[in-house]
């Protein structure tokens, strides 16, 4: 329960004035990939000597207390653990707490704030503006399909994107879509997603997982993690299964691991009507992914758009054969035929052929998983990409007077030189992203 004393202002005043050197606004700390991302990147901040802290718009969600816990001052607008269902009353909600934005975001409190997603880029970065804080950066993790639905709020974000200091993206085609929208090329930059190996490592073994999950030890066991969101895919996957489970001669299971956001019982409903329910354990939301997916082999990403998903980091991180769907990000991480399979967006007739040949081809599994899991552990380090974060916030906050295209200037030109693996991922990332942003 969020007591008076946690409001963001009331924190700050029990701080003597003493400024956060980066403050993060997000919706919430529920689970999801953006929000699990800061729940791992800003602990492991405040353990290098960064005074952090996470602002939210209401209070609530599975890694508040985990952020709490780690030192991070997890602070939320509002007591309510939801927002208001309609989006007047949204808005209306924003526009009342629109003061205490404004006191927490003035430079005395914050030397540096950062926007996650796009309802916090849109209020904080407005609210920023307002307040005088001129230390702003935003982080677009997803592809822009969302505008074609919110055009007021397109023109907003377009209007703030030449107001930041810094606009990051974790995919080089979402930083392409920043620059087409008007971003300033020379500000924009990769910082890329990192995975925590260890987890992987430490997580219990095969044999214990499948007994914990009563899942058959010989049975071919897939997963996909990802809130059942309609764009997330689960329908074409459900399609998938259907069209090829016929042609399976084993044992095998799908896990469903994520928050149901709606689709769920017409989900279900389908999977009855193909056969294939019997062969579907719909999990909820998980908060142990690597000792789940230590019980799989292999991962679906099925999503119609993404920025750069740690559901996949995640599958070859932990030695899962992968099939996934071309989009967004995914080429930056993985190469079709040599980290993952990868096939079209909303084709489920692709999906199921990708998948049948990983269960009928042990090899094929074997191999792709193998490739994966030295890749992501060579390229997408977890220490790699807090040096990354680190790196970025050091030039924003140590010289405030630098010309933001120098920051950004000097950012490029320090990642192949970084401890970790810097932040590569493919080779051409870089070059595709110039040639987008001159098109």
């Amino acid at each position: 329960m969020l007591r008076p004393d946690d409001h963001p202002y009331s924190v700050a005043k029990r701080r003597k004035q003493k400024p956060w050197d980066v403050l993060a606004l997000i919706g919430s700390l529920n689970v999801g990939g953006c929000e699990r991302h800061l729940a791992t990147v800003y602990p492991r901040l405040k353990a290098r000597g960064y005074d952090v802290g996470i602002v939210t718009f209401f209070r609530g969600g599975p890694l508040e207390e985990q952020v709490r816990a780690s030192g991070v001052d997890v602070m939320c607008i509002s007591h309510r653990e939801a927002l208001p269902a309609t989006s007047v009353e949204q808005w209306t909600s924003h526009a009342v707490a629109f003061f205490d934005y404004f006191r927490i975001f003035r430079p005395e409190n914050a030397r540096l704030v950062h926007f996650y997603l796009p309802g916090a880029y849109i209020i904080g970065g407005l609210t920023a503006l307002a307040a005088r804080q001129p230390n702003v950066v935003m982080s677009r993790r997803s592809l822009n399909n969302y505008q074609l639905d919110h055009p007021i709020a397109t023109r907003i974000e377009k209007f703030l994107h030449k107001r930041m200091r810094i606009l990051t993206a974790n995919a080089s085609a979402a930083a392409s879509q920043l620059v087409e929208e008007g971003a300033p090329r020379n500000r924009t930059l990769l910082l890329q997603n990192g995975v925590d190996t260890s987890l992987f490592d430490s997580a219990p073994t095969r044999r214990d997982m499948r007994e914990r999950m009563k899942l058959n030890q010989d049975a071919l066991v897939l997963v996909i993690v990802a809130n059942l969101i309609p764009y997330k895919g689960h329908a074409d996957l459900i399609e998938a299964l259907g069209k090829v489970a016929g042609q399976v001669d084993r044992d095998w299971v799908l896990l469903v691991a994520g928050r149901d956001d709606g689709p769920g019982q017409a989900l279900g409903k389908r999977a009855d009507e193909l056969g294939i329910s019997r062969h579907i354990r719909w999990l909820g939301p998980v908060s142990d992914v690597p000792a789940l997916l230590r019980a799989s082999d292999i991962g679906v990403l099925a999503s119609h758009q993404e920025g750069s998903p740690n559901s996949l980091l995640e599958y070859m991180a932990a030695g899962l054969a992968v099939v996934s769907t071309k989009v967004g990000g995914v080429t930056d991480i993985a190469a079709d035929n040599v980290h993952a399979l990868l096939v079209p967006t909303r084709d489920p007739v692709a999906l199921g052929e990708a998948i049948l040949r990983l269960m009928q081809d042990g090899a094929l599994r074997d191999r792709l998983a193998s490739a994966g899991a030295s890749h992501v552990r060579d390229a997408f380090s977890l220490e790699a990409c807090i040096d990354a974060y680190a790196h970025l916030y050091d030039l924003m906050l140590e010289q405030p007077s630098l010309p933001a295209d120098e920051i950004a200037r000097r950012y490029r030109a320090a990642r192949p030189s970084m401890s970790g693996d810097a932040m590569p991922a493919s080779p051409s990332m870089e070059s595709e992203l110039d040639e987008a942003c001159r098109a």
